[in-house]
């Protein structure tokens, strides 16, 4: 993974960045998302890894983005979307993380949005 742990949650940021904020209001909705070396774009050795869950409640964003084993320490945090044809390419920031831990290669978070 690299430095900056991203997590690539492509349904995630759709669903967070891109839906309709009507159809957000409807429901709760609940995301989980891997992230690893194998998964970056492009693939690589690291051994760092996460499960994150996304919770979104009306215009309510709760991240809990547990992280370990990075090779080095993290200076950010955040969600991509969109990219033109899934699992390709590399997607703008969509969501950054404000309050996420930095300068540490492991961590269990909780990350509320608005």
């Amino acid at each position: 993974m690299k430095r900056s742990l991203t997590i690539l949650a492509l349904a995630a940021a759709a669903t967070a960045a891109c839906a309709p904020a009507q159809a957000q209001s409807q429901a709760q909705t609940i995301i989980k998302a891997t992230a690893s070396g194998p998964a970056e774009s492009p693939p690589n050795g690291s051994p760092g890894s996460s499960v994150a869950s996304f919770e979104i409640d009306g215009t309510i964003l709760r991240a809990e983005v547990p992280f370990r084993d990075l090779l080095g320490d993290t200076t950010m945090a955040h969600i991509h979307c969109c990219t033109t044809e899934s699992f390709t390419g590399v997607a703008p920031v969509a969501l950054p993380f404000v309050d996420f831990p930095l300068g540490v290669r492991a961590a269990c978070t909780r990350t509320p949005s608005t």
